[in-house]
């Protein structure tokens, strides 16, 4: 899309950071979504709803409740689609149900797909309309559809025309949630669990292993990890200048 390939400049962002802190957010929200919502994965709901992933023949590759993301880039040009039916594109319209967030603007429902990137949106009547206009094969999107279908209950089953898909979704590893090891004053600790002096790690640099899920989530742990550090390099900053120059220490501490 044209407004992907947008550089990066600093007077633009700047007007843009105006108009989203002045503009209406009816008239705004629509031209952020464009951005937006091609950089979010959906959510775990979809699936949990019904909705099933296939690739770009329209098998369906995995368990979309078992983490299926790691997946996607292992099918045919590394992409993956979204179907679903007329039940779940209604359920997916207004809250609580979402397919994806856009952290500081708005939810992201079905009809944000389709006027924000109809480049992602593909409806048909019948599964095979679907098929023609998404390019899959039309006889493995119906095995996927009835495969999905096996087992279900009827409220829950992928039946109600018209069909949808998102797509193509690609994989990007945004961030690698494994971090330094870290005590608890934040100071990274080396092989043999000790601390390494004056270094200390926040954010995602000192996650230690643990992995940050939901959205804003990320944020909450580097503000409040970010302030710890900082709040363990002063005391220690201070102690050592404490220890070299009692005195003016002393003479600079508050009475």
């Amino acid at each position: 899309m044209l407004l992907q390939r947008i550089p990066a400049y600093a007077p633009l962002t700047r007007a843009m950071l105006f108009a989203i802190n002045t503009l209406p957010k009816p008239l705004i929200r629509p031209f952020l979504m464009k951005f937006l919502i091609t950089t979010l994965g959906p959510d775990r709901g979809v699936y949990e709803q019904g909705a099933i992933l296939v690739n770009k023949y329209g098998e369906r590759f995995a368990d979309e409740l078992d983490n299926p993301n790691r997946f996607v880039a292992k099918q045919p040009d590394g992409v993956a689609y979204i179907v679903f039916d007329h039940r779940f594109a209604q359920k997916f319209s207004r809250w609580p149900h979402l397919i994806s967030t856009a952290p500081g603007v708005a939810f992201a429902y079905v009809d944000d797909y389709r006027m924000a990137r109809p480049d992602l949106f593909h409806v048909g009547q019948s599964l095979s309309h679907l098929a023609a206009r998404a390019g899959f094969s039309d006889q493995r999107l119906k095995v996927a559809i009835s495969t999905a279908n096996a087992g279900r209950p009827d409220e829950g089953k992928l039946a109600m025309p018209p069909f949808y898909a998102l797509g193509p979704i690609k994989l990007w590893v945004m961030v690698a949630p494994v971090g330094l090891a870290v005590n608890t004053r934040f100071e990274v600790l080396n092989d043999a669990n000790q601390p390494i002096p004056g270094l200390y790690a926040a954010g995602n640099a000192g996650q230690a292993g643990f992995t940050v899920t939901g959205h804003g989530h990320g944020l909450g742990w580097a503000f409040t990890s970010g302030r710890l550090a900082a709040r363990s390099a002063a005391e220690d900053l201070h102690k050592t200048r404490t220890e070299r120059h009692p005195r003016r220490e002393a003479a600079n501490s508050p009475a």
